[in-house]
């Protein structure tokens, strides 16, 4: 597993999680490991994704 490399790595677990729910599971876990690493980092980055989001919603 590439672990140092996070772009790598990211793909690989998109290419071989199948499952949006286990895909949504995971990242939910890992967003939980982020908020006891460094809320603030947490929260600049899920701001950043809220408004990419939004604009590909639209």
């Amino acid at each position: 597993m590439p672990y140092n490399e996070p772009g790598t790595l990211a793909t690989l677990l998109d290419r071989n999680v199948k499952s949006d729910d286990t895909f949504f599971d995971l990242l939910r876990f890992l967003s939980t490991k982020a908020l006891e690493r460094d809320p603030a980092r947490l929260g600049k980055l899920a701001q950043t994704l809220a408004e990419e989001a939004a604009v590909r919603v639209d």
